[in-house]
């Protein structure tokens, strides 16, 4: 899946109206009356995902890639 997360009310409405996911990141205070909103949801940080870094000596690498294709199920 691909979409955005913004902060922006702006960008928000310009994203949405060209048929992009957008995901809105704001205290429920600061939504327009007017905006549609789908579906509220509490933004939690993902667990089950492994964004660590290594070292090589002083130099500090991303792991490397294990798969590069489509997405899916099985592909994560």
């Amino acid at each position: 899946w691909m979409g955005a997360f913004v902060q922006s009310s702006n960008l928000c409405e310009k994203l949405f109206c060209t048929g992009v996911p957008v995901w809105y990141v704001h205290t429920s205070a600061y939504i327009s009356p007017n905006m549609k909103v789908v579906q509220p949801v509490l933004l939690t940080h993902p667990d089950h995902i492994i964004t660590g870094m290594y070292t090589e000596g002083s130099k500090v690498c991303p792991f490397k890639v294990i798969y590069c294709g489509p997405g899916g199920h099985s592909h994560h």
